[in-house]
């Protein structure tokens, strides 16, 4: 997520964008309140299966080196 917040308006009817140009000052009302109650949501991010494949399996290795350095694992 980032904190870019984009500006659209279609028309439901035949499907097309209004530019802020031709915005009136309704719309212009309604655009300006649902930017002051507009909350955005924390940025986050999220692991491709790739990565939590790699992290597991370094843990496993972590793990395993960690019972062998102690002796429960012989080799």
């Amino acid at each position: 997520m980032t904190n870019d917040i984009i500006n659209e308006l279609k028309c439901k009817i035949c499907n097309t964008e209004i530019f802020p140009v031709r915005w009136t000052n309704d719309i212009e009302g309604v655009v300006d309140y649902k930017k002051k109650a507009f909350t955005p949501k924390p940025k986050s991010f999220k692991l491709k299966r790739l990565a939590w494949i790699l992290l597991i399996s370094l843990d496993v290795l972590i793990l395993l080196g960690i019972l062998f350095a102690v002796g429960v694992i012989k080799i």
